[in-house]
């Protein structure tokens, strides 16, 4: 064999070795995919919120010249709250009966397991499953707590008050 064989056999070693690295980066990334997609059905992946870019404390109108605003580039201000893109953490014992008891609490009037929801779900404080809310209303209701003015039926929730 001269040089010019070698070098045939040497580039076409080359292209498969990059095409089998492509075909491994293919899989997983499908690998990563189906991960994602069987986290997300357990209600364990909480995907990202979209918020506006944060806008910086100072602006260049009122910079001193001493200080310019590109000093303090990872120094941001914002009203919305922090992006969710993980996990969140699970609660501790009796942590989200306390949340419930905290709502119940702050509450006027009736409420149902689905307003509890959203709130505990707002305070992005844990991950709370709506069957987990429902046994701690009932615990609550068990324990005098709280009061059932209308049993729910079918898909409609039942509607609780405070006593």
């Amino acid at each position: 064999m001269d040089n010019s064989d070698n070098d045939l056999l040497l580039a076409d070693a080359k292209a498969r070795l990059d095409e089998a690295r492509a075909d491994l980066e293919a899989l997983e990334r499908v690998q990563r995919m189906k991960n994602k997609i069987a986290a997300s059905k357990n209600g364990h992946v909480t995907p990202p919120s979209i918020s506006p870019p944060p806008v910086p404390i100072q602006s260049p109108e009122n910079a001193t010249p001493d200080e310019s605003p590109e000093d303090d580039e990872d120094v941001v201000a914002t009203n919305d709250p922090p992006a969710v893109t993980g996990n969140l953490p699970h609660a501790g014992r009796g942590a989200l009966k306390e949340s419930v008891r905290t709502f119940i609490a702050n509450r006027i009037g009736t409420f149902t397991m689905l307003d509890v929801f959203a709130a505990v779900e707002a305070s992005g404080r844990f991950i709370a499953k709506k069957q987990s809310i429902k046994a701690a209303l009932g615990a609550l209701e068990q324990k005098g707590e709280i009061a059932t003015v209308t049993r729910g039926i079918g898909r409609k929730p039942s509607i609780y008050r405070r006593k």
